[in-house]
Protein backbone atom coordinates (compact mmCIF):
# COMPACT_ATOMS: atom_id res chain seq x y z
CA UNK A 1 0.00 0.00 0.00
CA UNK A 2 3.01 2.46 0.66
CA UNK A 3 4.15 1.65 -3.19
CA UNK A 4 0.66 2.17 -4.54
CA UNK A 5 -0.36 5.85 -6.05
CA UNK A 6 -2.74 7.52 -3.07
CA UNK A 7 -5.23 9.71 -3.85
CA UNK A 8 -4.35 12.75 -0.78
CA UNK A 9 -6.58 15.41 0.60
CA UNK A 10 -4.54 18.35 1.75
CA UNK A 11 -7.16 19.25 4.54
CA UNK A 12 -6.80 22.97 5.78
CA UNK A 13 -8.93 25.61 7.69
CA UNK A 14 -10.06 28.91 6.70
CA UNK A 15 -13.07 31.14 7.43
CA UNK A 16 -13.50 32.03 4.09
CA UNK A 17 -12.32 35.44 3.94
CA UNK A 18 -8.90 34.30 4.81
CA UNK A 19 -9.32 33.15 1.35
CA UNK A 20 -10.41 36.05 -0.46
CA UNK A 21 -8.55 37.78 -3.61
CA UNK A 22 -7.20 41.51 -2.97
CA UNK A 23 -8.03 43.59 -5.55
CA UNK A 24 -4.05 45.55 -6.23
CA UNK A 25 -4.10 49.15 -5.82
CA UNK A 26 -3.78 50.74 -9.19
CA UNK A 27 0.11 51.59 -10.26
CA UNK A 28 1.40 54.64 -12.01
CA UNK A 29 5.11 52.47 -13.16
CA UNK A 30 5.10 48.74 -13.95
CA UNK A 31 7.37 47.54 -10.81
CA UNK A 32 9.01 43.55 -10.76
CA UNK A 33 7.13 41.49 -8.31
CA UNK A 34 8.82 39.47 -6.30
CA UNK A 35 8.03 36.01 -5.93
CA UNK A 36 5.50 34.90 -3.83
CA UNK A 37 6.28 32.29 -0.99
CA UNK A 38 4.39 29.45 -1.05
CA UNK A 39 2.10 28.53 1.80
CA UNK A 40 3.04 25.04 3.80
CA UNK A 41 0.07 23.29 1.89
CA UNK A 42 1.80 24.29 -1.47
CA UNK A 43 5.02 22.58 -0.66
CA UNK A 44 3.24 19.43 0.69
CA UNK A 45 1.17 19.50 -2.83
CA UNK A 46 4.63 19.37 -4.69
CA UNK A 47 6.60 16.98 -2.44
CA UNK A 48 3.02 14.04 -2.77
CA UNK A 49 3.54 14.58 -6.50
CA UNK A 50 7.03 14.47 -7.08
CA UNK A 51 6.33 11.15 -4.64
CA UNK A 52 3.95 9.86 -7.20
CA UNK A 53 1.09 10.52 -5.56
CA UNK A 54 -2.37 12.27 -6.35
CA UNK A 55 -2.99 14.98 -4.17
CA UNK A 56 -6.18 17.56 -4.07
CA UNK A 57 -6.80 20.59 -1.66
CA UNK A 58 -9.86 20.06 0.56
CA UNK A 59 -10.59 23.11 2.69
CA UNK A 60 -12.83 23.31 6.00
CA UNK A 61 -14.63 26.80 5.78
CA UNK A 62 -15.71 26.83 8.86
CA UNK A 63 -19.90 25.56 8.04
CA UNK A 64 -21.06 22.07 8.26
CA UNK A 65 -21.97 21.25 5.02
CA UNK A 66 -18.18 21.21 4.10
CA UNK A 67 -17.49 18.94 7.08
CA UNK A 68 -20.41 16.14 6.40
CA UNK A 69 -19.08 16.39 2.71
CA UNK A 70 -15.19 15.49 3.95
CA UNK A 71 -16.24 11.43 4.11
CA UNK A 72 -17.16 11.83 0.52
CA UNK A 73 -14.06 13.32 -0.87
CA UNK A 74 -12.74 10.12 -1.73
CA UNK A 75 -9.30 10.17 -0.16
CA UNK A 76 -7.15 7.36 0.49
CA UNK A 77 -5.11 9.67 2.99
CA UNK A 78 -6.07 12.92 4.30
CA UNK A 79 -2.91 15.46 5.26
CA UNK A 80 -4.45 16.93 8.35
CA UNK A 81 -3.21 20.48 8.47
CA UNK A 82 -6.20 21.81 10.37
CA UNK A 83 -5.42 24.08 13.15
CA UNK A 84 -9.22 25.28 14.07
CA UNK A 85 -12.61 24.92 13.30
CA UNK A 86 -14.43 27.99 12.48
CA UNK A 87 -12.17 30.25 14.08
CA UNK A 88 -11.45 27.56 17.26
CA UNK A 89 -8.41 26.25 17.78
CA UNK A 90 -9.46 24.31 20.45
CA UNK A 91 -12.09 22.20 18.08
CA UNK A 92 -8.89 20.72 16.77
CA UNK A 93 -9.47 17.31 18.76
CA UNK A 94 -12.93 17.37 17.42
CA UNK A 95 -11.68 17.28 13.81
CA UNK A 96 -9.42 14.42 14.72
CA UNK A 97 -12.19 12.47 16.20
CA UNK A 98 -14.14 13.13 12.89
CA UNK A 99 -11.45 11.84 10.70
CA UNK A 100 -11.40 8.69 12.88
CA UNK A 101 -14.95 8.31 13.00
CA UNK A 102 -15.29 8.40 9.26
CA UNK A 103 -12.66 6.26 8.77
CA UNK A 104 -10.24 8.08 6.70
CA UNK A 105 -6.61 7.37 7.60
CA UNK A 106 -5.06 11.03 8.47
CA UNK A 107 -1.58 12.55 9.29
CA UNK A 108 -0.78 13.93 12.70
CA UNK A 109 -2.09 13.51 16.04
CA UNK A 110 -4.96 11.88 17.07
CA UNK A 111 -7.83 12.85 19.22
CA UNK A 112 -6.68 12.06 22.87
CA UNK A 113 -3.26 13.02 21.86
CA UNK A 114 -5.03 16.90 21.00
CA UNK A 115 -6.82 17.15 23.86
CA UNK A 116 -3.95 16.41 26.26
CA UNK A 117 -2.41 19.07 24.36
CA UNK A 118 -4.91 21.54 25.04
CA UNK A 119 -4.12 21.54 28.73
CA UNK A 120 -0.16 23.45 29.08
CA UNK A 121 -0.03 22.13 32.77
CA UNK A 122 -1.16 18.67 31.94
CA UNK A 123 1.10 18.49 28.88
CA UNK A 124 4.53 20.26 31.30
CA UNK A 125 3.55 17.33 33.97
CA UNK A 126 3.35 14.33 31.58
CA UNK A 127 6.60 15.84 29.96
CA UNK A 128 8.07 15.85 33.53
CA UNK A 129 7.01 12.22 34.21
CA UNK A 130 8.93 11.04 31.53
CA UNK A 131 12.53 13.16 32.39
CA UNK A 132 11.72 15.49 29.42
CA UNK A 133 13.27 19.07 30.89
CA UNK A 134 10.38 21.56 30.67
CA UNK A 135 10.39 25.37 32.25
CA UNK A 136 8.37 25.83 35.77
CA UNK A 137 5.60 27.18 35.75
CA UNK A 138 2.35 28.03 37.58
CA UNK A 139 -1.38 28.02 37.00
CA UNK A 140 -3.94 30.82 38.10
CA UNK A 141 -7.57 31.04 37.73
CA UNK A 142 -9.12 34.40 37.88
CA UNK A 143 -6.13 35.42 40.53
CA UNK A 144 -6.06 32.01 42.42
CA UNK A 145 -2.92 30.09 42.07
CA UNK A 146 -3.48 26.57 41.78
CA UNK A 147 0.17 25.22 41.33
CA UNK A 148 3.44 26.75 41.76
CA UNK A 149 6.75 25.86 41.28
CA UNK A 150 9.72 28.08 42.12
CA UNK A 151 9.55 30.70 39.45
CA UNK A 152 10.77 34.13 38.86
CA UNK A 153 10.89 36.65 36.72
CA UNK A 154 10.75 36.97 32.95
CA UNK A 155 8.00 35.27 32.88
CA UNK A 156 5.44 34.01 29.42
CA UNK A 157 1.80 34.68 30.23
CA UNK A 158 -0.66 32.50 28.30
CA UNK A 159 -4.28 31.00 29.01
CA UNK A 160 -3.99 27.01 29.68
CA UNK A 161 -5.68 26.17 26.35
CA UNK A 162 -4.55 28.41 23.95
CA UNK A 163 -1.66 28.40 21.83
CA UNK A 164 -0.24 31.97 21.47
CA UNK A 165 1.55 33.06 24.47
CA UNK A 166 2.22 36.86 25.14
CA UNK A 167 5.77 37.81 26.26
CA UNK A 168 6.26 40.07 28.84
CA UNK A 169 9.03 42.17 30.84
CA UNK A 170 9.77 41.95 34.22
CA UNK A 171 7.66 44.73 36.02
CA UNK A 172 5.16 43.12 37.91
CA UNK A 173 2.54 46.34 36.54
CA UNK A 174 2.96 44.91 33.03
CA UNK A 175 2.27 41.33 34.59
CA UNK A 176 -1.11 42.18 36.65
CA UNK A 177 -2.01 44.35 33.46
CA UNK A 178 -1.33 40.58 31.93
CA UNK A 179 -3.85 38.92 34.26
CA UNK A 180 -6.51 41.23 33.81
CA UNK A 181 -6.51 40.66 29.81
CA UNK A 182 -6.59 37.27 30.49
CA UNK A 183 -9.33 37.41 33.01
CA UNK A 184 -11.63 38.59 30.50
CA UNK A 185 -10.96 35.24 28.51
CA UNK A 186 -12.50 33.95 31.93
CA UNK A 187 -10.06 31.32 31.15
CA UNK A 188 -7.05 29.89 33.25
CA UNK A 189 -3.65 31.04 32.40
CA UNK A 190 -0.04 29.63 33.03
CA UNK A 191 3.24 31.66 33.77
CA UNK A 192 6.42 29.32 32.10
CA UNK A 193 9.84 30.98 33.03
CA UNK A 194 11.73 31.98 30.40
CA UNK A 195 14.86 30.19 29.44
CA UNK A 196 14.60 28.49 32.87
CA UNK A 197 17.07 25.78 30.75
CA UNK A 198 19.72 25.52 28.69
CA UNK A 199 21.70 22.85 26.82
CA UNK A 200 25.55 22.82 27.45
CA UNK A 201 27.08 21.18 24.70
CA UNK A 202 28.26 18.41 26.71
CA UNK A 203 24.44 17.26 27.06
CA UNK A 204 23.93 18.31 30.54
CA UNK A 205 21.30 20.47 31.58
CA UNK A 206 21.91 23.65 34.01
CA UNK A 207 19.52 25.84 35.37
CA UNK A 208 19.64 29.65 34.66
Amino acid sequence: MIDAKLKIAILYDTLGADEALVEPKPRRKRQATPPREKEDREEIFDALQELGHEPFYYVLDGRLPSLHALSRCGADLIFNLTESFNGDDTKDMNLAAYLELIGIPFTGSGPHAFFLAQDKAIAKKMFAFHGIRTPFFATSYRGSIEHAHDISFPLIVKPLAEDAGLMRDLTMAVLEQSLDQVRAWRASVTFDLCGSWSWKTNGSWRRW
